[in-house]
């Protein structure tokens, strides 16, 4: 297998929160007046803890629900992006004059961005089983019409993608099938070279079914039925239980999955420090930065209620 996985082809990715972070912008700036009013609310409720108790509380009692993750896989772009897109779409044909001229910059900055959709992010939609290359298809039957273009390049891709993997486990299969080929013949000597033909046709005939199987295994999944699309489904726990089922499949959905969509996590891991150490805090000793740090990180891993509400103070 080559360093890069088809030559580099599909190594590039986007920063999906930092993209659609300058489409909102862009929308925002044309109500840059009521922003500054929620951004003075926001300064108000954070000025007491009363206040954030009172905040908090009117939360709960309209249902409003504060959640999110920090580690998105994959495939949960692709779906997304293209129904950010078709409200644009929609939006630009707005009766309201104002409306139409917010989607208008909005529109500008996705399709500086994003009128192509990430060749990588479309094909990682095909390996969450909720959606696979049917949806992969109807997305761009919707966009671009039928049988277009866009779709046979991401059916393509992946095929080719998936023969790479696939060539490399083989690859690894007849390096085992070499060496057993080799001990053989020191044990049998003679009798081997009497019938090198047959053993000759024994290994053609095994690596046929072993290439045979191993091509079937993306039809064979693709083929099967859909999970129902409203399913709860953590993508990289179920692609480590198909892994027998699938090996060659598994191992490169997993890869693909893996790939990271945003680099906020990353880089607010790095920006965390800051926000803990300010100019209030300033004299904070090591071992109790560390602490807050540590506690910080518990209560994002927990859930319920208190989760919901540690996570609106830091995004308020």
């Amino acid at each position: 297998m080559n360093s890069l996985v088809l030559d580099g082809k599909l190594f590039h990715v986007r920063c999906c929160c930092h993209v659609l972070n300058l489409i909102v912008k862009d929308g925002l700036k044309q109500i840059d007046d009521a922003v500054d009013k929620v951004r003075e609310c926001v300064k108000y409720v954070k000025g007491s803890e009363a206040r954030k108790d009172k905040f908090s509380e009117c939360c709960s009692q309209t249902n409003l629900d504060f959640s999110g993750s920090l580690y998105p896989t994959s495939n949960l772009f692709f779906p997304n992006i293209l129904d950010i897109h078709l409200k644009l779409v929609k939006e630009l044909k707005s009766e309201d004059d104002y409306i139409k001229m917010i989607a208008e910059k909005m529109w500008a900055k996705f399709n500086k961005y994003w009128a192509e959709f990430n060749l990588l992010l479309a094909i990682a939609v095909v390996f969450d089983p909720r959606y696979k290359l049917s949806f992969v298809d109807f997305s761009y039957e919707k966009l671009y019409g039928s049988c277009s273009l866009q779709f046979q390049t991401v059916k393509t891709t992946l095929y080719a993608l998936f023969n790479e993997y696939m060539q490399s486990s083989k690859n690894s299969t007849s390096c085992g099938a070499s060496e057993e080929t080799d001990s053989r013949e020191v044990i049998n000597g003679e009798e081997n070279n009497s019938k090198s033909f047959l053993k000759e046709f024994d290994l053609y005939d095994r690596a046929s079914s072993s290439n045979a199987k191993q091509k079937c295994q993306l039809t064979e999944y693709l083929d099967e039925p859909r999970t129902k699309i409203t399913s709860p489904i953590r993508i990289l726990e179920y692609w480590k239980a198909q892994q027998y089922r699938y090996p060659d499949v598994a191992r490169l959905a997993m890869d693909i999955l893996c790939v990271p969509v945003s680099t906020v996590a990353s880089e607010a891991a790095f920006s965390l420090g800051g926000r803990i150490i300010d100019q209030y805090r300033s004299s904070t000793l090591p071992s109790t930065a560390e602490a807050l740090i540590c506690t910080r990180d518990w209560l994002f891993s927990g859930k319920g209620s208190f989760y919901n509400f540690c996570l609106l103070n830091i995004m308020i």
